[in-house]
């Protein structure tokens, strides 16, 4: 049995390549993985299927990673959503420094893959 098939993460970013490495990453570990890649798509799949967390890219075309944040922080449904921010923009000193206890945190990309999965596991 695969102990984390009920969770569902919402990955974003324009990159399909990285959609694919952490859909097939987080899908290997037994979550139920779904994607967008733009901002404006991620807030309305974050509205419609809940997911049990989010893992974010800053730059992308339509809006960025950031004000979806914003925009999803500030809606009743999806304020309590744990977000992943994972970037080459977010240096490892500031990575260091995110507060996974808010429901935000930061992980600089390139990232290993058991990072990204300590951090997944935090939130689920």
């Amino acid at each position: 049995m695969i102990k984390n098939k009920n969770k569902k993460i919402l990955i974003v970013d324009d990159n399909i390549v990285n959609l694919e490495i952490l859909r097939n990453m987080l899908g290997s570990e037994g979550y139920m993985v779904i994607h967008a890649s733009g901002g404006r798509a991620a807030v309305q799949m974050a509205k419609r299927d809940l997911p049990d967390l989010i893992i974010l890219d800053i730059i992308m075309p339509d809006i960025d990673g950031g004000e979806v944040a914003s925009i999803l922080k500030r809606h009743p449904r999806t304020k309590n959503i744990p977000i992943i921010f994972l970037s080459s923009l977010i240096s490892k000193k500031e990575e260091k420094f995110s507060s996974s206890k808010k429901g935000i945190s930061l992980v600089a990309k390139p990232c290993r893959r058991d990072e990204l999965l300590k951090q997944v596991e935090v939130y689920l």
